[in-house]
């Protein structure tokens, strides 16, 4: 295997995010491999790799590389070992650490950050500010603005 760590920093749950893993054969006979995730729900939920499921064949001398796709759903940190057995001789494989810090996606966005109404005098109307509260996602979502007994939706 051409690298034993393959991180992919942080990146946000819910997109897609692609990596080539190279396999490399230094001996004189093909090598048929399988590319094993832990058994744990995480592992089979967030990479898939592309063709048939982790599987192949490697010339002798050659190399191949296995695109894969990690696609978080949660955040937190993700650390997964992935192992690459010679299925010829299954004693011999080797161990591919995927990291990653996974933040959640914002779901919608104020702008400006901070409001300036100018100088304040009871009874008097301060001068106008515009809010804009955007969607990030894809979901319809309802925004509720309270001020005291007025409620916008």
């Amino acid at each position: 295997v051409a690298q034993r760590h393959i991180n992919f920093g942080t990146v946000l749950a819910k997109n897609d995010y692609a990596k080539k893993l190279i396999i490399k054969n230094l001996s004189d006979v093909p090598l048929m491999y399988e590319i094993v995730k832990n058994n744990n729900w995480v592992s089979s939920a967030f990479m898939n790799f592309e063709g048939m499921e982790g599987m192949g064949v490697v010339k002798p001398h050659g190399q191949h590389e296995k695109d894969f796709v990690f696609t978080p759903k949660i955040s937190g940190k993700f650390h997964e070992v992935l192992r690459i057995k010679n299925l010829q001789d299954p004693e011999n494989q080797v161990e591919v650490t995927v990291k990653a810090l996974v933040r959640k996606r914002n779901t919608f966005s104020l702008l400006p950050s901070s409001l300036d109404f100018g100088r304040c005098i009871n009874g008097e109307r301060t001068r106008m500010c515009r809010i804009e509260v955007r969607n990030e996602t894809s979901s319809s979502r309802t925004v509720t603005i309270r001020h005291g007994s007025l409620t916008l939706k």
